[in-house]
């Protein structure tokens, strides 16, 4: 894979990049990538040196009758995400969402009065964010998108051709994430409700142990995996991007 180096922090180019993946019939994973010429990760597949994982691994997988490996997105963050589209989505319509407001539309149900006097607190809907685990079956998602309840943007034979897992993964990067929401919320004036989205995602994070999907880490499509210390680069060539930590 070919295309461009960029900062994912500044969007700022930083060369010419070059990525090479390779995936076995043994669930190896290897990768390289060079930027202007000059190596810049390298990873086997003992995975010591950060793997990467993410749609095009997912499908490399998938071409050789793999199942994609780790597991698919928890379900909290499934509940964060269809939050941020939410509110992503009000912005686009031109309304400003106090941070009530933005409670209201939280998947978990974090208020029943559609009135609320006071402010609900970040860690009232922490918890119903976390309340969510156990009602997600990606197995059963899966299942109903073969029935043809899936999203518009795939047919039912690449659902079919997708595992439960790659699907989650799939579904989880066609949504927002916590940058797009603050900077939606931001845009509209609405600092507080920004900060406390952003408070909010960061306590459920803290709690479920395990790294948003959303942080800037090693990525080959949509997801993200943990890699060696380095110049933060995102390389985006084609329809796949490689950002390494």
């Amino acid at each position: 894979m070919t295309g461009r180096a960029r900062d994912p922090g500044t969007d700022e180019v930083l060369g010419d990049a070059r990525g090479v993946v390779a995936v076995d019939r043994h669930t190896g994973v290897a990768s390289r990538l060079h930027v202007d010429g000059a190596e810049q990760h390298r990873s086997g597949p003992d995975g010591t040196s950060g793997a990467p994982s993410g749609a095009v691994v997912d499908a490399l997988h998938r071409v050789l009758g793999l199942r994609c490996p780790g597991d698919p997105p928890h379900a909290s963050h499934l509940a964060l995400a269809l939050w941020y589209l939410e509110l992503v989505t009000r912005c686009e319509q031109g309304y400003a969402s106090s941070w009530n407001e933005a409670v209201l539309v939280h998947p978990g149900s974090p208020c029943i009065d559609e009135h609320p006097v006071v402010h609900v607190s970040v860690e009232t809907v922490v918890e119903a964010t976390l309340r969510t685990e156990g009602t997600v079956s990606w197995p059963r998602m899966h299942w109903r998108a073969l029935d043809g309840n899936g999203p518009a943007s795939l047919t039912r034979d690449e659902v079919a051709w997708m595992d439960p897992t790659f699907y989650g993964r799939w579904i989880m990067g066609s949504l927002p994430d916590l940058e797009v929401a603050v900077t939606a919320l931001t845009i509209e004036g609405q600092h507080l409700t920004a900060e406390r989205v952003a408070a909010v995602a960061a306590e459920v994070h803290d709690q479920l142990g395990a790294p948003s999907p959303y942080d800037s880490r090693t990525r080959i499509g949509s997801a993200r995996t943990t890699a060696p210390a380095c110049t933060h680069t995102t390389v985006v060539p084609n329809h796949c991007a490689w950002g390494l930590r």
